[in-house]
């Protein structure tokens, strides 16, 4: 469609909306006014009717007067069917007497001798029979709409004496309304009429101005258009004349304007171009040559190079070692997909991270820092390190540096082994006896995982006791691979007779045995026959055998060489509990040790001392604030108070260990929720502490290194109630946690028990219990 016909359809279509809007406005206007007209002629003959029949009846009655009281029967009826005859609008007539007994009634339907009584199907309301003023209705009668009119009949006393009743026709109404009806319509059909050959004349006339209208817009814009298709043809001498003496006579010399600006600019262009040839040649050999040059460099750099697009593919540049470590590049492909052949977990671990970097729901430094940075391929380590091109963006995708770092990882596992070695060195140089007792009881948690069918929570038990142990000792490494197998537990099946985690157990296992071989030449075999005797202790038995102690206090004095005072496991535990605190960051800890002169075989009790880690890393880890968090809160320095004693117990002594902290106590209410959660009892103090003894509660929401598995507290109970012992816990919040370990006399075997030496007693005091209990 050209735009002369586009304008001429415009034009016709406004000139229909404006006509049908008219005649709509018309119409309705005309429909208007003729209801109005109707309701008020229909007003007026129906006010005409009312006086018609108020005065009828009103004069009626006035002339029945003198009748009525003469008893006139003959002459009423006579007069009511005059009045009838005379006056074609009346339906009918009725005269009741008082007592409403009919003197005359004449209506359409009724005929001479008729009874009069024949009244009484009219229905006549109430209000019309008994009239005091003349009164009227209007209903439907005798097939068509009858105006009623009643007045009262008196005599000179004013007595009713009767009343007269009307009946007008309401046929001339009707009438009258549909004449005017019919003439409201005539005169809206010739209102119509004239208005639509209005209508058509108008869109005639319009329609030829708009057509000339058109064609002096649409010549020179088809000129314009003749000329554009020309120019873009290729002739540039192209040039239109158009003499309308409005705004398209100026577009036509803008237009001459820019064409000849247009032939100029291609000239330019043309030598522009020429020139652009000959230095795009001496860019692409220049880039050629850096080309060269970066790929030399790609290929002679030790560190892997790549670039991944932000959709994951990788790019076909990249350094050589890329090709001689992971294999040569076969065209476009993802990079997930050229690593899962060699590392599957390493490949799903990273197409996670590149999909959350790409949503952009997480900061990017965060995402980086959590996408896989190690990876074995080919009996080697790699390390990778991930860097976006455009800083702050991965629009531009990433750069991915890849360093081999086999070496470096072996001259830090050497380290870290060396690191352990020496650890064990000071061991057993500063506590040769506990290092031992510390060590041997490593190495039986060691066989029990290895050789035992255990559940899966006495092995997650075991794992984290042989953690705390080792963290303890100074043996990071085997830290480190009972954390590795703590996270594969965690998510491991509690299968029946299975061995989950075997893999990193076999690693645990392996580096145990070489540090076994290790300590065995640091100690030797004669070296755990050695019994450690303070001086003062030699001096003081050679004082007493120079002044003639009996034999039997020798042996006993010799027997309690043979066992370990437990300031020594105690000042062992309080050591690990200040080294947790500054690897924590909780500050100095002060640590005060008791042990109430008493003395235990260190082999027998070394799996209590080794299961109390737990509780000391708790009272550690939960109970101290962080330093700036305690200065904050105005509590004190952190302290832990460790002790052993004895007391009396029914036939027999208990041996009670107890550790004690200052710190922030036990959330009860939190305990309370998180048993609730699990489904425990929780009701009193006992069902709480019973809680926090359950295998893998815990009230932490996060998992550390040191705490959040609820596998500490459940390895201390499995002992104490392994021993018939009994535990218990004292702690309100803001005062601290005191924790209670009781064992009965059947757990003392013979001569362990009280230092009286130390305390003014006349010797070691012995318990009557049997020597293999």
């Amino acid at each position: 469609m050209n735009l002369q016909a586009k304008l001429v359809r415009s034009m016709v279509a406004t000139l229909a909306l404006i006509a049908s809007a008219v005649l709509i406005a018309v119409t309705s206007l005309h429909i208007w006014s003729a209801r109005t007209t109707h309701a008020l002629v229909e007003a007026k003959i129906e006010e005409s009717i009312v006086r018609k029949g108020y005065g009828l009846a009103s004069n009626e009655a006035q002339a029945l007067r003198e009748l009525v009281a003469d008893n006139a029967f003959g002459d009423v009826r006579r007069l009511v069917k005059s009045t009838l005859h005379d006056d074609p609008d009346l339906v009918y007539g009725l005269f009741l007497a008082a007592d409403l007994r009919p003197w005359v009634y004449v209506s359409p339907d009724s005929v001479d001798g008729a009874s009069p009584e024949r009244w009484r199907n009219l229905n006549i309301g109430s209000l019309l029979l008994n009239p005091l003023t003349p009164e009227s209705q209007r209903r439907r009668l005798f097939d068509q709409e009858v105006f009623e009119f009643a007045a009262p009949v008196t005599d000179e006393s004013n007595t009713v004496v009767g009343t007269i009743i009307y009946g007008v026709s309401g046929i001339p109404l009707a009438l009258a309304l549909e004449r005017a009806r019919s003439a409201s319509r005539e005169l809206l059909a010739v209102t119509i009429l004239l208005i639509v050959f209005l209508i058509v004349a108008a869109m005639a006339v319009g329609v030829l101005l708009v057509r000339k209208a058109a064609a002096r817009i649409s010549q020179p814009l088809s000129e314009l258009t003749q000329a554009a298709t020309a120019i873009a043809a290729g002739q540039r001498n192209v040039r239109v004349s158009i003499k309308s003496h409005d705004e398209l006579e100026t577009l036509g010399h803008a237009f001459n304007q820019m064409v000849s600006e247009l032939a100029e600019s291609y000239l330019r262009l043309e030598s522009l171009n020429r020139t652009l040839e000959e230095r795009v040649a001496d860019r692409t050999a220049a880039l050629g040559a850096r080309n060269r040059d970066l790929r030399l460099v790609l290929d002679t750099v030790n560190e892997g190079l790549l670039t991944i697009s932000p959709d994951g593919l990788l790019s076909e540049e990249r350094s050589a070692k890329i090709d001689q470590w992971f294999g040569p590049y076969a065209g476009p492909t993802r990079f997930v997909d050229y690593l899962a052949r060699i590392d599957p977990v390493f490949a799903d671990s990273f197409a996670l991270s590149h999909e959350a970097l790409v949503e952009d729901y997480l900061p990017m430094s965060l995402v980086l820092a959590q996408m896989p940075a190690r990876l074995q391929a080919g009996g080697r380590q790699f390390e990778f390190a991930y860097l976006p091109i455009d800083a702050g963006t991965i629009k531009q995708g990433l750069l991915v540096v890849i360093n081999d770092v086999t070496d470096r990882a072996a001259l830090m596992q050497q380290e870290a082994e060396q690191k352990e070695v020496l650890a064990a060195l000071q061991a057993i140089t500063q506590d040769r006896n506990g290092f031992l007792s510390l060590f041997d009881d490593a190495t039986s948690l060691i066989q029990r995982l290895a050789y035992e069918t255990n559940d899966l929570e006495t092995t997650r038990g075991l794992v984290h006791t042989l953690k705390g142990n080792a963290g303890g000792a100074g043996f990071n490494l085997v830290a480190e691979l009972c954390h590795k197998m703590e996270d594969e537990l965690a998510g491991a099946p509690a299968t029946p007779g299975a061995r989950p985690a075997a893999r990193s157990f076999a690693a645990l296992r392996d580096r145990w045995e070489t540090l076994n071989h290790t300590v065995s030449k640091l100690v030797g075999q004669r070296g755990r026959q050695v019994i450690e005797i303070a001086v003062e202790d030699l001096n003081r038995l050679r004082d007493e055998l120079d002044q003639g102690m009996p034999p039997r206090m020798i042996r006993e004095q010799l027997a309690r060489w043979q066992l370990e005072p437990t300031e020594r496991a105690l000042f062992r535990l309080g050591d690990r509990g200040r080294t947790l605190a500054a690897v924590l960051g909780k500050g100095d800890v002060a640590v005060a040790v008791d042990g109430g002169g008493l003395r235990l075989d260190p082999k027998r009790w070394a799996r209590l001392w080794s299961e109390l880690t737990h509780v000391v890393r708790n009272s550690v880890d939960h109970g101290f604030l962080p330093v700036a968090q305690r200065i904050a809160a105005g509590r004190p320095a952190p302290q832990l108070h460790l002790r052993t004693y004895l007391d009396e117990q029914g036939q027999g002594n208990a041996l009670t260990v107890e550790i004690a902290d200052n710190g922030v106590g036990i959330d009860w209410e939190r305990v309370k929720r998180a048993a609730e959660k699990r489904g425990l009892p929780a009701v009193t103090e006992a069902d709480l502490t019973a809680a926090l003894l359950v295998p893998g509660f815990t009230t932490r929401d996060e998992l550390s290194s040191t705490s959040g598995r609820g596998a500490g507290m459940a390895a201390v109970y499995q002992l104490v109630r392994e021993w018939n012992g009994r535990v218990s816990v004292v702690s309100r919040p803001g005062t601290g946690t005191i924790w209670r370990l009781t064992f009965f006399g059947s757990m003392l075997g013979p001569g362990e028990g009280a230092d009286t030496s130390t305390s003014g007693g006349g010797g070691l005091r012995l318990l009557a219990v049997p020597t293999n209990s």
